[in-house]
């Protein structure tokens, strides 16, 4: 409740008759203004101005001490105080990406068709799902899609070997813990976000929110003259997901697409020469880790197996707790898995 200027303020009477002649009952009423406002309304010099500002001031601070951080003010109005992790479901790419997903945060996975950002984002639902123990964060998944329909076979499918890795005694736990809803446009996200997503959270302890994809949307209702517009509704969003993310301790994973860029001959890798992720700086920013997933087309003679021919790689472009990092990696019926050998990616990356 808005403190009263009598109870609360000891200046000298000319202060407290010029704030009681201009009306000025509440603390409030004081620190909207600035000095100049202040010193012209009130007809008081700049001296007393400075002292009326300080002593209301203080009075409206709450008696609890002020020494914090900006990082733990912000963790203590969330109500969380550590950073968790959901495992990727392959320890290989646990050891080189800090254990998995950031939780709470917003994680991005970029890259062209068939890279395997769906099966990525599909695993994640599978192994939230585990206890914390094991890597999950031991609740369910809402895999919301803009784009096709939800390949539920490939999920069963990967559902299958997961119980068997797992030893549960069934895959219809896995599924039956997988929300897919669908968004085909901006509005009908938002209103998703908005009120239904928050009662599905509630009700089935949701951990992990995967939008596939992010990008479908804005691509196909927003022209190049309504960038402003798009910037506007990307960031509201944006800051929807961050909201939910730490509201529920949740991990989001949004997937987007690639654009293509002007050719860069010194690009590294070399695949960064020609696109880089769609939506621009407008949702760059939002994103806490950001991962591109591609094939390397300038790796031609591999013996390996694994790695034949353009080899599918996972490449770091952003994360304040990672190096930038470049990770071989296939896909088999039995999901996504790393293989060992990695190398550092250039600094220019980010």
């Amino acid at each position: 409740m808005d403190k009263l200027v009598k109870d609360t303020l000891n200046l000298h009477p000319r202060i407290m008759k010029a704030l009681q002649k201009c009306g000025m009952h509440k603390l409030s009423s004081i620190l909207i203004y600035s000095n100049s406002d202040l010193s012209r309304m009130l007809g008081i010099s700049s001296q007393d101005v400075n002292l009326l500002v300080l002593a209301a001031s203080n009075a409206a601070l709450p008696a609890t001490p002020l020494v914090n951080t900006a990082l733990a003010l912000y963790r203590r109005q969330a109500g969380l105080h550590n950073w968790g992790r959901l495992s990727w479901g392959c320890p290989v790419l646990d050891s080189h990406l800090s254990g998995g997903v950031l939780v709470p945060g917003v994680t991005e996975l970029s890259g062209v068709s068939g890279a395997g950002k769906t099966q990525l984002c599909m695993q994640l639902c599978l192994v939230a799902q585990l206890t914390r123990e094991q890597g999950g964060l031991n609740g369910g998944a809402v895999y919301i899609s803009t784009e096709d329909v939800f390949p539920s076979k490939r999920l069963c499918q990967l559902a299958e070997f997961f119980t068997s890795q797992t030893n549960h005694s069934s895959s219809k736990h896995f599924t039956d813990n997988v929300f897919i809803e669908h968004a085909g446009s901006v509005s009908a996200l938002s209103v998703l976000l908005e009120y239904k997503l928050p009662s599905l959270m509630d009700q089935h302890n949701i951990k992990l929110v995967v939008i596939d994809s992010i990008a479908a949307l804005f691509r196909a209702d927003y022209v190049p003259s309504q960038q402003s517009s798009r910037a506007k509704l990307l960031r509201t969003i944006g800051a929807k997901l961050v909201n939910l993310s730490w509201k529920y301790s949740a991990a989001v994973v949004c997937v987007n697409q690639v654009s293509s860029i002007i050719h860069h001959e010194d690009a590294d890798p070399p695949f960064l020469s020609t696109v880089r992720p769609s939506l621009g700086l407008s949702w760059a920013d939002i994103a806490n880790m950001r991962i591109m997933l591609y094939r390397d087309e300038s790796v031609d003679d591999c013996t390996d197996l694994q790695t034949r021919s353009s080899p599918r790689c996972l490449l770091v472009l952003s994360a304040p707790h990672l190096q930038n990092v470049k990770i071989n990696y296939n896909i088999s019926i039995e999901g996504v898995y790393g293989i060992e050998d990695h190398t550092p990616a250039s600094s220019g990356t980010h």
